[in-house]
């Protein structure tokens, strides 16, 4: 199994408990998912031999210091993670995800910071986790990236919320905004 293997199957993972939870009129926890799919990942990526490193930042405080959930580098490639859940909000128009502003300014400050300090280039960037979308396979639904410096730019200086706490973007504008697949994180 490689690295691309392993996050599809989180993905459809990620996509089976989201959709399970909303069953039963729940409402899974951003940081439950998160653990959950840390932790599987690891064992997966050990069990076949892949050198993945991971820092989880959830478990000792230090998402608000870093602006992430968690770091993660295979060889020269390095992301700085933040993961938001999928919200459905009727009075917004549907589906929705909730970025923080000052979050989103960390997020890109400190791996640009690691980046200079540990000479890996570690891009900042946001997974989303989704379920209930129509005509969609979870494996490429089930989590998705974007680069954080791109929605950045996007939020702060093409919409003009950075003086807001908070904004809500869609999963189309994600994917308008150059969202992918998490496997293809590391080259899938």
């Amino acid at each position: 199994m490689d690295i691309q293997q392993i996050l599809k199957l989180q993905a459809e993972w990620t996509w089976s408990i989201m959709a399970d939870s909303a069953q039963l009129g729940e409402m899974i926890r951003e940081d439950a998912i998160t653990s959950v799919n840390l932790a599987t990942i690891n064992r997966l990526a050990k069990d076949n031999q892949i050198p993945l490193s991971i820092t989880s930042f959830q478990g000792a405080k230090l998402e608000s210091e870093f602006g992430a959930d968690w770091m993660w580098i295979l060889n020269q490639s390095g992301y700085m993670v933040q993961a938001k859940r999928l919200d459905v909000v009727p009075s917004v128009g549907g589906l929705s995800y909730t970025i923080l502003i000052d979050q989103l300014n960390l997020l890109v400050d400190a791996s640009q910071t690691l980046s200079k300090q540990q000479g890996i280039d570690t891009i900042p960037a946001y997974v989303f986790y989704n379920s209930m979308m129509k005509n969609v396979q979870p494996q490429d639904m089930g989590c998705i990236f974007v680069n954080a410096l791109v929605l950045k730019h996007y939020l702060v200086d093409t919409k003009g919320v950075g003086n807001q706490q908070s904004t809500t973007v869609s999963p189309q504008l994600i994917i308008d905004l150059g969202g992918k697949p998490w496997y293809r994180m590391f080259g899938g």
